[in-house]
């Protein structure tokens, strides 16, 4: 395979290139030569990762946080297909969000690095979520992900998050986030219908739609997802009071979400609409992408992923 990375140089409050030092001499012994690209601006991953597979390199390594990762895999489509057919991707964790490595259980540093000698490959199925770009606006964008998205209080805490620094790291920057969206946020009316025949419709506080477990630094929001089942795990989470919703965190923490079940309902798809009168934001792999109206659909056994844990 032809090897290249894409560094984020600014990930992990500006440690990404000190971090990356740390890592490239064991990668080199286990994949070869390789080129080397460091991201310059946001967007910049995509456009890195779409020049290399044109110029013939399948093998990607994306390190950095979850927003690199994104971008990187949002690069390998074009016209709605992968570029190549033999585009893998191995991704190592450099920033303050790691869920995408931790789904696949690849851990920081040198000792993450060195796991990798005993990784498999798995065929990993890729999510589709085409959303406005504005409230009321016809024009709708399309983003390519492999984690996970949520439409609501999730999209607000995004918003955030992004807005605010990340220096106490993933989890306690989410936190903070949560607790500062959660008072005020007011419930929007959103109907959404799964597989063309499953319809919810009503007061919302968050819609998941997973491709992996892991979410918001730790958070494991699909404890059963899995990267090659062909499914989206989807969470409708209603209306739920701030101090019950915040007695609830160490079950979305710990995999228990559905415990809730008088406020949670689970489901397994392919294809989710979901449409709104009023103004919802939409998050992907920790990235505000747009509003409601949106379609979320997964496209199966898309690409390569090296993974580390099994199961993933």
């Amino acid at each position: 395979m032809k090897t290249a990375a894409v560094i984020n140089p600014h990930s992990g409050q500006g440690r990404g290139v000190a971090r990356w030092k740390q890592l490239q001499e064991g990668l080199r012994d286990l994949y070869g030569p390789m080129k080397v690209c460091f991201t310059e601006h946001p967007g910049h991953g995509t456009e890195l990762a779409r020049t290399l597979l044109l110029d013939g390199y399948n093998h990607l390594i994306t390190a950095g946080g979850d927003g690199t990762h994104f971008e990187v895999i949002n690069g390998c489509f074009g016209s709605g297909t992968p570029l190549r057919p033999d585009i893998r991707l191995t991704v190592l964790p450099l920033g303050t969000g790691s869920d995408l490595a931790r789904h696949l259980g690849i851990g920081p540093g040198p000792r993450g690095v060195a796991r990798l000698w005993d990784a498999h490959i798995i065929r990993a199925d890729v999510a589709r979520i085409a959303c406005a770009v504005a409230h009321g606006s016809p024009d709708l964008k399309t983003h390519y992900f492999i984690n996970m998205g949520r439409i609501g209080l999730g999209g607000a805490v995004c918003r955030y998050v992004n807005e605010n620094s990340k220096s106490m790291g993933g989890f306690l920057s989410y936190l903070r986030g949560v607790l500062a969206t959660l008072r005020a946020y007011r419930d929007t009316d959103i109907t959404f219908t799964i597989d063309g025949h499953i319809t919810l419709d009503g007061p919302t506080k968050d819609f998941t739609f997973a491709n992996a477990s892991y979410d918001a630094g730790g958070m494991k929001m699909a404890p059963h997802a899995r990267l090659d089942s062909g499914l989206l795990e989807l969470y409708h989470i209603g209306p739920i009071g701030f101090l019950d919703a915040l007695r609830s965190l160490p079950l979305i923490y710990s995999g228990r979400l559905a415990e809730r079940a008088d406020v949670v309902r689970y489901f397994r798809g392919r294809h989710v609409e979901a449409r709104s009168d009023e103004s919802v934001e939409i998050e992907v792999d920790g990235e505000f992408v747009g509003y409601l109206p949106a379609t979320v659909d997964i496209l199966p056994g898309t690409i390569e992923l090296t993974a580390v844990r099994h199961g993933a």
